[in-house]
């Protein structure tokens, strides 16, 4: 996905709604002003206040796409449901029926954002293109060696800050799998060139305007290379 999916925005603003929702609560059942502040936190619990902590924490993560962000949202789902028990069996002013209706709309409402989109993005780091460096269509000499094999010789197809997509053929391609490493030695000129660790992340058959290639992520590249790569893209 080229930006995150709306149903991430939308559980984020919900968590903030509900957070907020909670003093929002104290202020009208007991007919408190904004300004008795005081009397207001008084009035939310340990247990509202870590709901809240919780709230706050899982949009922050939603927003980040953390990977984080499910454990966070399990983790508040059930304070939302152990609150609302507790709030409609010992407390007064909202009965079982109203806390149980509460804790299944948040259930509901949560559920249909992950399935809308969200929970795809946040298993798959594959999916999460808006994160993707932006791509150069430069094409420059470039060989890939691999830790056991022949070095494939052959030029890139694009290339980005964080790494190169290179066209070869589909033996070429058969030889190195996903997840292998690699060196690379990427020559931009006679003068300036660059060397580093480097991982296969994908292996793609021509589609549209992408021929048959590797994608290939730079590892571990130190300061001066970097300065090269920077200055080449900025060129």
């Amino acid at each position: 996905m080229r930006a995150k999916p709306l149903s991430i925005y939308i559980l984020a603003m919900v968590f903030v709604a509900v957070a907020i929702s909670v003093p929002l609560q104290v202020i009208a059942l007991y007919d408190y002003k904004l300004d008795q502040y005081n009397l207001i936190l008084a009035n939310i619990s340990t247990q509202n206040w870590f709901m809240i902590g919780m709230l706050v924490l899982s949009s922050v993560l939603m927003l980040l796409v953390s990977k984080l962000a499910l454990g966070a949202v399990a983790i508040l789902t059930a304070t939302v449901i152990w609150n609302n028990f507790l709030v409609g069996h010992y407390g007064g002013d909202f009965n079982m029926v109203t806390a149980s209706f509460a804790s299944v709309g948040f259930v509901v409402l949560t559920s249909t954002c992950l399935y809308m989109g969200a929970f795809k993005v946040l298993i798959n780091r594959k999916m999460q293109w808006w994160k993707t460096a932006r791509r150069y269509n430069l094409h420059y000499p470039v060989t890939i060696r691999p830790l056991k094999g022949y070095a494939l010789q052959t030029k890139t197809f694009d290339i980005s800050k964080s790494g190169i997509f290179v066209a070869c053929d589909s033996e070429s391609i058969q030889d190195l799998k996903d997840g292998e490493f690699v060196s690379v030695h990427l020559t931009f000129d006679t003068v300036k060139s660059l060397k580093c660790e480097a991982q296969v992340v994908r292996k793609v058959n021509e589609n549209g305007r992408y021929p048959n290639g590797l994608g290939i992520e730079f590892k571990d590249m130190d300061s001066r290379n970097r300065a090269i790569l920077r200055s080449e893209l900025s060129a």
